[in-house]
Formats: structure tokens, sequence, C-alpha cells
């Protein structure tokens, strides 16, 4: 009922040849040891071609390392504005080495994935850009700021600029500074040159009192007139082992804020 099972026989000239089970294995094993020679050949030639990427980037990293031991160290310490100037193109140079080598770290651990990063996402701190874009906002009508040194409006050229377009479309500025602060008519002069407004438009206020400064600046953002007092009082939190300024902002409770708020409005009418 059923056929026979046909045998395949591969036939050459001489005769009927047989394709058993040993010789299909030969064969099988045969291409096997083909392809892992060629895979093995390819592993080689990617492994080589990453050596050269790593060796290039290596080569890159160390060139941006050598430009920025250039820009800290070959400047006059008493000029301050050229100073801050490299230290930003240093900073910028620092973060191109981070992207260049990002590729090659298998974790990266940046502030977002940290406790902090935490508190910035909920506001309970803030960062200088969010606090900047905040500053430049259509319904800010006034600003004031308590510095102990007009920094960083004085000579940080990103802060500047920003400040000089505020003033352009109609925000004012008031600086609370001490009466002492060393050079002071100069830096004012300059300070105001660099931003433009009239007397009206960007003010300065002398204080005597010393206890009203710390290093670390308050800035006071006025969205009515500043007779109404304002919630958006914040303090710089000041990482001495990182910066002399803020990096990161904090807001301050309404009590503190409409206090100082107070205290600075009688220092700005006894000045008028």
């Amino acid at each position: 009922m059923f056929a026979e099972p046909a045998i395949v026989e591969f036939a050459d000239d001489g005769g009927g040849v047989d394709m058993d089970l040993m010789s299909w294995l030969a064969v099988v094993s045969g291409v096997i040891s083909i392809i892992a020679f060629v895979f093995a050949i390819w592993v080689w030639l990617k492994s080589d071609i990453k050596v050269l990427e790593l060796s290039a980037a290596l080569q890159t990293v160390h060139g941006i390392a050598e430009s920025v031991v250039w820009n800290t160290h070959f400047v006059n310490a008493g000029d301050e504005s050229t100073r801050l100037s490299q230290m930003e193109r240093a900073h910028g140079q620092v973060m191109a080495i981070r992207t260049l080598t990002a590729k090659y770290v298998e974790v990266q651990v940046g502030y977002r994935n940290t406790e902090i990063g935490t508190l910035i996402d909920r506001r309970i701190i803030w960062t200088t850009d969010w606090l900047g874009r905040l500053e430049s906002s259509r319904e800010v009508r006034e600003v004031w700021l308590l510095t102990h040194d007009l920094e960083p409006d004085l000579s940080a050229a990103k802060t500047t600029a920003m400040v000089k377009k505020n003033v352009a479309t109609g925000t004012r500025y008031v600086y609370f500074h001490p009466a002492d602060l060393p050079d002071v008519e100069s830096k004012v002069r300059r300070l105001r040159r660099n931003v433009g407004g009239d007397t009206v438009q960007v003010r300065f206020v002398a204080i005597s009192d010393p206890g009203l400064f710390t290093p670390a600046n308050v800035i006071m953002f006025f969205k009515d007139e500043p007779a109404y007092g304002t919630d958006l009082v914040f303090q710089e939190i000041v990482l001495t082992k990182i910066s002399e300024r803020g990096i990161f902002w904090q807001e301050h409770e309404r009590d503190y804020a409409a206090k100082l708020v107070h205290r600075l409005r009688q220092e700005l009418d006894r000045a008028s």
C-alpha cells in the first residue's frame, strides 16, 4: 500500500556515492568553522575600530583639557571681567569633555538623578535658568537685587545681556548695595553703562546696615507695583566648593519676604 522510501544517491563519473550521516556532519562542521572564522575576523575588526575611536576621543579630550589649563592659568587676576569670561569658556570646554566621554560611560548620573534633582523638579529649588526666564517674563515689572558686590550683573556677560534686554523692554531695576562697597562709584557707572537705562529705570541704593547683606544675593520680582509686596523672593544657594555665585536658588517663605521687602522699601524711600 505504501511506497518504499527512496534512497538518494549522489553520483559522479566513477559511480554512485551515498551521502551518509557522517558526511553531512563533516560538511556542516566545515561550514560552522568558516562562519566562526568570519565572525572572529568581524569581531577583531570591530574591536580595532572601537580602539581607534576611543583613542581619537581621548586625543580630543586631551587637547580640550590643555586648552582649559591654558585659559585658567594665563589670566590677570586683577582683571575680573576677563577672568569671568575665561572661566565661562573653560566651563564650556569641560562640558564638551563630558559630552565626548558620555558614550563610553555605562551609568551616567546627573543631578536630576539624585535627591537634589527631586527638589528641583518640585520647584523647592530653582535653577538659574528658570529664574532668568521668570525675570524676563512680560509679567515682571520691577526687579530688586540685594547684593554685596553688584555681581553677577556687573561682570557676567550672559546676565548683563539679559538685564539690558529687559531694561530695553521696560522692566525697572533697583540694586541695593553696601554703602562701603570698594570702588562703588566706578562699579555703579560701569554697571549702568552695561545695562543701559536712565536713573529712573535703573536705580542704585546704598545701604549702611551691613546686617542686610550676606555672600548670597537676594532677588525680588514684582508683577505689580512694589507697594503691593511680592512673594517672589529668592536667595542664592552658594556652594562654596563649586562657585561663589549661586547655581541654585530657594524661594523664601511669605513672612520673611514681606519683612525684607518692607525694610528695603524704607531704604528706597529714604534715598528718594
